[in-house]
């Protein structure tokens, strides 16, 4: 199971002064399952730190032109061509070594790593974590119309073979090391409207429970996603 959002409803999942995220420059990893229905404007798929000041955040988004992966407030990175997925269900990973290198992993397929341009990353204490919505309140209309399924956040960049077995196993590997978020979002029946105050259970341990907003439903995975906690 997993959640869908409306775009137009400005649905997504919050987490207000979430605890024991990678912050400054170190080590990190997003990932999650998502099933790809917009990419074009697409929107943001996971996101921590200072709303529109200084966050760190996964998307597939669409700005003037060009596709968007990873923002961090000063800057962003851009794909292209083939490095763009395609509708559908896909594993997303990007993460940082450091604060000037990244790693994208589409499908458990490494797909870029390079040196960061223009800027380097130094993510403050967060005072926010969300799942499809963007952190920039003034662009609504880069919330996400996707839906998504098993979300983490890993305090560490897993390396590759770790990465392409949480793909293959489609949720049900035991990969914990430096797990700081993990959002199964498999709280709701398909159909079922999401809602309660940390009612998206954060099996990390460390306590972030997130909160449905405006009422997003819970939908099927189109291909069996393990459950695990």
């Amino acid at each position: 199971m997993g959640i869908k959002t409306v775009r137009a409803s400005s649905q997504y999942i919050t987490k207000s002064d979430p605890v024991n995220l990678p912050t400054g420059g170190t080590a990190r990893c997003l990932m999650g399952w998502f099933d790809l229905v917009d990419t074009d404007p697409g929107g943001a798929l996971l996101a921590y730190g200072i709303a529109a000041s200084n966050e760190f955040s996964m998307m597939i988004m669409k700005a003037v032109g060009d596709v968007y992966l990873l923002g961090w407030g000063a800057g962003g990175l851009i794909i292209t061509g083939a490095d763009i997925p395609s509708t559908g269900l896909h594993h997303i990973a990007v993460g940082i070594p450091d604060s000037t290198h990244y790693y994208y992993y589409l499908d458990g397929v490494a797909k870029k790593s390079n040196a960061l341009i223009g800027s380097t990353i130094n993510t403050p204490t967060p005072t926010f974590l969300q799942a499809m919505k963007c952190p920039n309140t003034s662009y609504p209309y880069y919330n996400s119309l996707n839906n998504a399924f098993d979300l983490r956040i890993y305090n560490r960049l897993p390396s590759a073979e770790e990465i392409v077995t949480i793909y293959a196993a489609r949720g049900n590997d035991n990969i914990v090391s430096g797990l700081v978020l993990r959002w199964l979002l498999n709280e709701f029946s398909d159909g079922a409207t999401a809602s309660g105050a940390g009612a998206c259970k954060d099996y990390s341990g460390n306590g972030n429970h997130g909160t449905p907003t405006s009422s997003p439903v819970g939908v099927a995975a189109p291909v069996k996603l393990f459950k695990r906690r």
